[in-house]
């Protein structure tokens, strides 16, 4: 039995009753401890971002995932913290080397910077499926490993998560953050040409291919929109079509306390979407042939070792 049917037990309306995050994803996936090695021939390596999350950071539930699904890793991308994060992180990883990862960015680059780099490491750390998620669990763990077990039984290639208020489902937004979204989620689909719910959900899964790593040759242009960005390169420089995505409605999803996200996000929101247009106008899709020879492509023969 696979973690999806386990954790969609686990999260039953009639089944459902409160508790908080980290003793849900550990009920849903004690569960599935039996069934962990039927997937141990997939390497996941899951990226978070991280940007001053020292008090948010929960590490008991990131390392307990590690102790249900043994091809689970995590990369942490520790994004110029200014605060204790870098150390919180250091202390995760003791014990778990292998799969615990951290890549350190001196300076701040913002999360769209963050996310690119982190999936660059994972493909050359010989991840079969990787993808990003944040550091705060307003997408829960179980979600996470909920979305990748999709991957072994649907034939596409990305998956989206996607905040979708539906009975039986324990979706908490602000109100003003879900109109803001809503407004952008439009403004994507057209962009995109392609019906997407939620473009900004920070819960997306991909299956490594061939031309991942040239869809992330470049830096974004946007900080904060580059989960637009990122569809769009995966269609014209990944050459996927429509039918490579599968958008998942999650169970679970809660607004976080301490929020980078303010009121001033909506003007410089508007003013990068506007330099996505212009760059996507600007850069049309290029043959494979023409990337660079260095990118990581596919998974490696060997992992290396990992930056510090």
């Amino acid at each position: 039995m696979g973690i999806a049917v386990l954790l969609a037990a686990a999260c039953d309306p009639g089944h459902w009753r409160p508790m908080d995050r980290e003793a849900f994803v550990q009920e849903a996936l004690v569960r599935h401890s039996d069934d962990a090695s039927d997937d141990a021939m997939e390497q996941y390596i899951v990226v978070v971002p991280c940007y001053n999350e020292e008090k948010r950071l929960q590490p008991d539930a990131f390392i307990h995932a590690l102790s249900i699904c043994p091809n689970l890793q995590w990369l942490f991308v520790n994004d110029g913290s200014t605060d204790d994060t870098l150390r919180v992180l250091q202390t995760m990883r003791n014990g778990h080397e292998q799969r615990v990862h951290i890549h350190d960015l001196e300076q701040n680059r913002g999360k769209g910077e963050a996310v690119r780099r982190g999936l660059l490491e994972s493909i050359r750390l010989g991840a079969d499926v990787t993808g990003y998620f944040d550091a705060d669990l307003a997408t829960p763990i179980s979600e996470i490993l909920r979305l990748i077990e999709l991957t072994a039984t649907r034939s596409e290639k990305v998956i989206l998560g996607s905040r979708v208020f539906l009975l039986g489902h324990h979706v908490k937004r602000s109100r003003w953050r879900y109109l803001l979204g809503r407004a952008f989620a439009t403004a994507s689909a057209s962009l995109l040409k392609m019906n997407v719910h939620d473009t900004q959900c920070g819960a997306k899964i991909i299956v490594n291919f061939d031309k991942l790593g040239s869809c992330l040759e470049r830096p974004f242009q946007s900080r904060w929109l580059f989960d637009v960005e990122l569809i769009s390169r995966l269609i014209r420089i990944g050459d996927l079509k429509m039918s490579d995505f599968y958008e998942e409605p999650l169970l679970e999803w809660t607004d976080v306390a301490g929020s980078k996200l303010e009121v001033g996000f909506l003007g410089l929101a508007l003013w990068e979407f506007c330099k996505i247009i212009i760059t996507q106008k600007r850069q049309p899709a290029r043959n494979a042939a023409e990337d660079s020879s260095d990118l990581p492509r596919g998974k490696p023969e060997a992992s290396a070792p990992d930056n510090k």
